[in-house]
């Protein structure tokens, strides 16, 4: 039976994996966002499984977006301007 509904993804989880895109690396990105490097692997991996896509091609050691992961990162991108705009409007 197919998914009539996406499961609710965290914005945190959004924002893990633009920051992995941002560095261009699994590592840089733990290491910016202070939490683990497994941790933001995992992230990546639940993203893609609850979208039921994939994101990223993984190399040993280089990492590119798919086609998806590029439309995806543009939108969640977005998501994180309108966050900062709806935050310095209220302070």
């Amino acid at each position: 039976m197919a998914k009539l509904y996406v499961e609710m993804i965290s914005i945190d989880d959004m924002m893990v994996f633009t920051k992995v895109v941002e560095t261009q690396s699994f590592t840089k990105a733990a290491e910016q966002l202070g939490i683990g490097k497994a941790r933001v692997s995992q992230i990546v991996t639940k993203l893609e499984q609850g979208l039921n896509t994939r994101l990223l091609h993984r190399a040993t050691r280089s990492l590119s977006l798919t086609d998806t992961g590029v439309r995806y990162c543009k939108k969640c991108q977005m998501i994180h301007d309108l966050a900062i705009q709806a935050n310095t409007k209220v302070q």
